[in-house]
Order: C-alpha cells, then structure tokens, then sequence
C-alpha cells in the first residue's frame, strides 16, 4: 500500500465544515491503495469537537498532532500571566503598527 502526507488544520476530532474534506479524502483513498499519515492541530486548539467523526477514519491512517500558537493558546498564555484581554488591548494599541512587522526589519511604525 502506498502512503500519502496530508497537512490539515482541521481533522477529526475538530468538528466543523472544514473537517469533511480531509476526511473524505482519506476515506476514499484507501479503497485505492493509499494510507495516510495525517499531520494536524490538537484537540486543544479549537473549540469545536465532533469526536463521532473518529469512526470515519481508516484503521489504516496515521494522526500526528502538533500544537501551534493559535489565538486560543495565545489567549490561554496571556490569561496565565494575568493580563486580561482589555488590558493587554489598551496597552498595546498605542504601540501597534498597521502592519506587522518582523524583529530587526526596517519598517517604521
């Protein structure tokens, strides 16, 4: 059986419409001869789960979780360090430049 990598933010558990795609062409590949290694987000980083989807998966398809700063995490870490998103908005928006900018780059703000 040949192996396909498929990159998806969003997979089974996550729920949502964005899930059916990636799941569906994983499903319907290994009829075809095809196993997958899926790399996604973890069930952490979003906030909608469907865990039923999971008997749709192939026993055959491999699922590698990877964490990622998404604005949920970046929330949760914020909120750790005590400051409310109020706060940390009215701080910063003095500061903030339209654009965002890379450390040490030349734009001016």
């Amino acid at each position: 059986m040949k192996r396909v990598l498929v990159i998806a933010y969003f997979f089974p558990p996550l729920g949502g419409g964005g899930v059916q795609r990636t799941l569906k062409l994983v499903r319907y590949l290994e009829p075809h001869g095809w196993a997958s290694t899926v790399v996604t987000a973890r069930e952490e980083d979003y906030w909608i789960l469907d865990p039923s989807l999971l008997d749709e998966v192939p026993a055959t398809t491999e699922i590698l979780r990877a964490g990622g700063l998404t604005s949920l995490r970046l929330l949760r870490l914020l909120s750790r360090g005590g400051a409310t998103i109020s706060s940390w908005s009215r701080s910063r928006s003095s500061r903030c430049s339209p654009v965002p900018t890379a450390p040490g780059s030349r734009a001016s703000t």
